[in-house]
């Protein structure tokens, strides 16, 4: 046993005579630790042990089912799946709608109603686990660096997705015309297996973790033992899982954002992108909260954790989305190209432009997918840690941290207004100047000292002060990633080069995806070898390095591209 392990391991074994079925079968199966991880969690074992073992044996023992009582709604209550009922009410319910909206729209919006639901789907099936991730990654002997890994291989594969769907469309430039239905439906079927998988390791762990007697003994204390016990290939096929998933994700969200671009006149082009990015950012909000609300409809939820619900609804909307895309995605190939109209990418920008001109937009883009990577590092970051703080270090219960972190989340839509009715007051360079200040200010918040000096003044919770800098930091760095991003499609080169609008697409998912999937595993492995502090240092650099790029290289070259570009006196951004 690690360091601090063994008067862990001694207390327990104490205890085994009071408690012999849970706790000696427990020690018994215990191995030598696979991963340094372990040693870690062996250490915070022992000082939960440290007197809570004893105190907490005197808590009366809770089972599953137990406060439902007895009789027929009882009865039914625990033979059905609550859970997934209530999902596939919703996903059913959703469909009709969008059903009833396809048949009263043009083709192409038809199209577009449903690429905004499949993407929905795609971005939920991305946050909807982060708040499982930690205590499942602990029953599965995974570290706590590894389960920000987890919800970031997500990501990971979307990068691989991404590439393979572009250069699917380089040999096939009118799939978006003749075989639209059928390349979602292959995206959406990685999507399918990634969650099958999931909900398979989700009840596997889940079993795992309602063996042991939680009612009695600590969560900690049970990490200790789940850390020594061998979990087989169960952790290697819960990356696989998240993989696949992403990789359907990424592949799905390639082929539609460039389809749109076709089935879009350039002047409706901001109103439709603006809904597309609306559903993601809906989505990630949403995500938690679903997690959330899925535990606390269970009827028969115990002490210990519960992973199915998540995992089955996973599957579920999954499902939703095939059926929209079988039932109501429209015949298209009588439609106008509008990406013929645009002079192939980007409007008038897509006219023929100097080389001088050429190299100041490569550097601008170049600029903008960098930004983006960071931003899509930052958001990731305070998805998962926030998440597991406020679980694992504040003791919040996981389904107020849900609902919580999705209500953190959806600070961004009130943002958004106000940028949507005062924007216009402000150039792009000002704005990302103000949401970056603003960021660094919320990054300041992450700091114990902080916390400790608002809870002297206005006496504020050190989990209170955390939520605020997550209302700082969340819509600041949405908002300021969707303009860096609407900079670049401003300034994309025509058609043909690596720089014009269908290859900086590839690029910004690319850069989103490595974002989103070194976010939270480099951000959780900060906290759980360094702490707090240098989780806020970490943001706060990110911050930092975000704003020199804009001010060394993007604001130039959009000051230099407005005094060059033939379409002379545009705003800069």
């Amino acid at each position: 046993a690690a360091p601090g392990g063994a008067d862990a391991l001694a207390l327990l074994q104490v205890s085994a005579s009071r408690q012999p079925d849970a706790l000696s079968a427990a020690l018994v199966e215990r191995e030598t630790p696979r991963r340094p991880w372990g040693q870690a969690r062996h250490a915070k074992a022992a000082a939960l042990a440290d007197g809570a073992v004893i105190s907490a044996l005197a808590v009366p023992k809770v089972y599953r089912g137990d406060a439902l009582g007895s009789g027929f709604f009882a009865t039914v209550a625990r033979t059905l799946p609550v859970g997934p009922v209530v999902v596939v009410i919703a996903v059913a319910l959703v469909t009709v709608l969008l059903g009833s909206s396809v048949h009263k729209n043009s083709p192409e919006q038809a199209a577009r109603n449903v690429y905004v639901t499949v993407n929905f789907v795609l971005v939920l099936n991305y946050t909807i686990v982060i708040l499982d991730s930690y205590d499942m990654c602990a029953t599965l002997s995974m570290s706590e660096a590894d389960s920000g890994r987890m919800v970031g291989n997500y990501m990971f594969g979307f990068c691989f997705g991404a590439a393979c769907m572009w250069r699917l469309t380089l040999g096939m430039p009118d799939m978006w015309r003749h075989a639209a239905p059928k390349a979602i439906l292959v995206g959406l079927m990685f999507q399918a297996v990634g969650a099958v998988a999931y909900a398979v390791i989700a009840v596997r762990a889940t079993a795992i973790a309602q063996s042991a007697d939680f009612a009695n003994i600590p969560f900690g204390v049970y990490e200790a033992l789940f850390a020594m016990r061998s979990t087989g290939r169960m952790p290697t096929i819960l990356m696989a899982s998240r993989f696949v998933a992403g990789f359907g994700s990424g592949w799905c969200q390639q082929f539609y954002v460039t389809a749109q671009l076709h089935l879009t006149p350039v002047q409706e082009r901001p109103e439709h992108t603006g809904r597309w990015v609306f559903s993601g950012m809906l989505a990630i909000g949403l995500g938690p909260m679903v997690a959330s609300i899925l535990q606390m409809i269970e009827p028969e939820r115990g002490v210990a954790p519960d992973f199915v619900p998540v995992g089955f609804a996973q599957m579920m909307v999954i499902v939703g989305a095939l059926g929209a895309v079988v039932l109501y995605h429209p015949d298209l190939s009588e439609v106008e190209d509008h990406m013929s109209e645009a002079g192939g990418s980007g409007g008038a920008l897509g006219l023929l432009l100097p080389e001088e001109n050429a190299s100041i937009r490569r550097v601008l883009i170049i600029g903008c997918l960098l930004m983006g990577m960071l931003r899509g590092f930052g958001v990731a970051a305070v998805e998962v840690v926030m998440a597991s703080l406020l679980e694992d270090k504040f003791h919040w219960d996981q389904r107020a941290t849900g609902v919580m972190i999705g209500g953190v989340f959806l600070c961004c839509i009130p943002l958004k207004v106000v940028h949507k009715t005062v924007g216009t007051r402000l150039t792009v360079a000002q704005w990302i100047r103000l949401l970056s200040a603003t960021a660094i200010l919320g990054c300041s918040l992450l700091y114990s000292q902080t916390c400790q000096f608002l809870q002297g003044v206005v006496n504020v919770s050190c989990a209170g002060t955390l939520v605020v800098a997550g209302v700082v930091l969340f819509p600041t760095f949405y908002l300021g990633e969707s303009l860096a991003c609407g900079t670049m499609h401003q300034h994309v080169l025509p058609a043909g080069s690596v720089f014009d609008g269908n290859h900086c697409q590839l690029y910004y998912n690319i850069a989103q995806g490595l974002g989103r999937f070194f976010g939270p595993w480099t951000s959780r492995f900060v906290v759980q070898i360094a702490g707090q502090n240098s989780f806020a240092m970490q943001q706060m650099g990110i911050c930092i390095l975000f704003v020199f790029i804009f001010e060394s290289a993007v604001k130039p070259a959009m000051e230099t591209d407005k005094h060059h570009s033939p379409l002379r006196g545009s705003s800069p951004g």
